[in-house]
């Protein structure tokens, strides 16, 4: 009977056990139900709102935390396309590149690769050709210009194929774009096979300047002076062509064709200065072109073989006398900022020791330390800089812990005697504030006071605060194992609300006793 009774007993546990389990299962699946009906409401919702082209539905869809890179799992086809996922896709489609900034804006990715293969840059350039604001945000957030699609065919090949010269010329633009082979020689082979392309030689031109791996008889034939005398050119387009020789051609090719037409000596100068072609420089130099010749924007000769890392040609211009400085009111004041955007430690430092007289030196050394430019940094150190020498009241360090890739520049200045400190504490709250979590932690092994604004009185928050209202866990960590507090309770009063929002960093808080 005991027996029994025992067995009884064990059953009902296990049934209980059993039930539970199944319970727990069925609430599991029916939130995992709820949640995908949800998703699949938000993203219809989505969908709607873009195929009626309303602006505030799409608003209220986003506030309402939809899937702003996808459709899916909506199965949805429009028209001629094959399914399209991507909600900026369909608002270029639907001829809304308004509504495609807003989202990109939000935050949807800019490289996503719809279900056809194709990238959002790919339709924008299919459906606008050159699309300038649209183009620039997606630069901005981070695009991929060398992306392929699923045919194998790169952005810069079919801007070329479907002659689209602005954004030939934006892409070529970057120093990172990939041409190939086959890009450049398709253009020579048009430029051989059609005497009207002459916009082909613009495009090759530009392309050149990424890829010089061209059919060299194709290259010649079409550069052939004879051939470019004897054929009736309109004189716009045999500008085109004669400023592809003074970029890449040689300097008899130039002579022969030149001197039949009345083209402007100093733009071909800027073009061979640009290319780096140091032989049609010194003939150009030799009938008369201006040394300091500059562009509409302003940007001198040297400024834009600088600007393209043509350190020989920069070399050989300050030897002769360029001018280091361009035009006032120029992006950049002189050839020593192009030299530090490059992080350029030769140029750098050779423009400091020679030819400083007329530098804009503060503004220089202002752009290596918040660009992160290591190489152009240390010229500036290795000839003599102080290392904590204010610009614009504030510290080299405090600068470098700006931006996400400057660790280096800020090890090279630690290592060089920099004050950990800054001139008032402002390293670590620069680098808490833009969530550089190795910076952070540099700072501190470099012994960073971690409560410095806490303990000097400086207004402010103190670096606890920045961190956890902000949401980064684990430079929160990196500071409380270090030692850092708020500075009274009015501060953690008024950093709660936010913190809240961050079960990580509110547990974390709690079990350290700081809130």
């Amino acid at each position: 009977m005991g027996k029994q009774k025992f067995y009884r007993c064990k059953l009902w546990k296990i049934g209980c056990i059993v039930f539970l389990i199944f319970f727990l299962l069925c609430g599991c699946g029916l939130f995992s139900i709820y949640g995908l009906l949800r998703g699949l409401s938000h993203n219809a919702k989505l969908y709607r709102a873009i195929d009626f082209q309303n602006f505030e539905a799409v608003k209220e869809a986003v506030d309402d935390d939809c899937n702003i890179n996808s459709f899916k799992p909506l199965k949805i086809s429009v028209w001629d396309m094959s399914t399209v996922d991507s909600p900026v896709v369909m608002a270029l489609f639907e001829n809304r590149p308004d509504i495609a900034k807003y989202l990109i804006k939000q935050g949807a990715d800019p490289n996503y690769i719809t279900t056809s293969g194709k990238s959002v840059l790919t339709y924008l350039i299919e459906y606008y050709g050159y699309n300038k604001d649209m183009f620039d945000l997606l630069i901005e957030k981070g695009v991929d210009i060398n992306y392929v699609n699923s045919e194998g065919v790169s952005l810069i090949e079919y801007a070329v194929g479907r002659y689209y010269g602005e954004l030939i010329y934006a892409l070529t633009d970057f120093d990172n774009l990939i041409v190939s082979d086959k890009t450049v020689n398709n253009v020579l082979n048009e430029l051989k096979n059609d005497n009207n392309y002459y916009k082909g030689y613009g495009y090759l031109r530009a392309l050149l300047k990424h890829n010089k791996n061209v059919d060299s008889q194709i290259y010649d034939s079409i550069f052939d002076s004879s051939r470019l005398l004897n054929e009736d050119i309109k004189y716009e387009n045999k500008k085109l062509v004669v400023g592809c020789i003074a970029s890449f051609g040689n300097a008899d090719t130039l002579k022969k064709i030149i001197q039949y037409g009345d083209y402007d000596i100093n733009y071909l100068y800027m073009l061979s200065c640009e290319y780096g072609n140091i032989e049609n420089i010194q003939y150009l130099l030799s009938i008369g072109a201006n040394i300091n010749s500059s562009d509409k924007n302003g940007i001198t000769a040297i400024e834009r073989a600088m600007k393209d890392n043509r350190c020989d040609i920069v070399k050989y211009l300050l030897e002769k006398g360029a001018s280091t400085r361009g035009e006032k009111g120029t992006n950049y004041d002189d050839v020593l900022c192009y030299a530090v955007m490059n992080n350029n430690y030769d140029i750098t430092k050779l423009l400091i020791e020679k030819y400083n007289d007329n530098l804009s030196i503060d503004r220089a050394i202002y752009t290596a330390a918040s660009s992160g430019n290591g190489l152009a940094l240390k010229a500036f150190l290795d000839t003599g800089t102080d290392v904590n020498k204010p610009v614009n009241s504030v510290s080299l360090l405090e600068l470098a812990c700006i931006p996400d890739n400057g660790d280096a520049c800020v090890k090279l200045l630690l290592d060089y005697g920099a004050n950990v400190n800054g001139i008032n504490g402002n390293p670590l709250i620069n680098a808490v504030k833009y969530g550089n979590t190795n910076t952070v932690k540099l700072l501190i092994d470099y012994g960073v006071d971690i409560n410095y604004n806490l303990r000097y009185g400086k207004d402010g928050g103190t670096a606890l605060y920045y961190a956890t209202t902000a949401g980064y866990y684990d430079i929160t960590k990196e500071l409380v194992k270090s030692g850092a507090k708020f500075s009274n309770q009015q501060e953690i009063e008024k950093a709660m609300s936010r913190i809240k929002l961050s079960n990580n960093i509110y547990n974390y808080l709690l079990a350290n006793k700081l809130i």
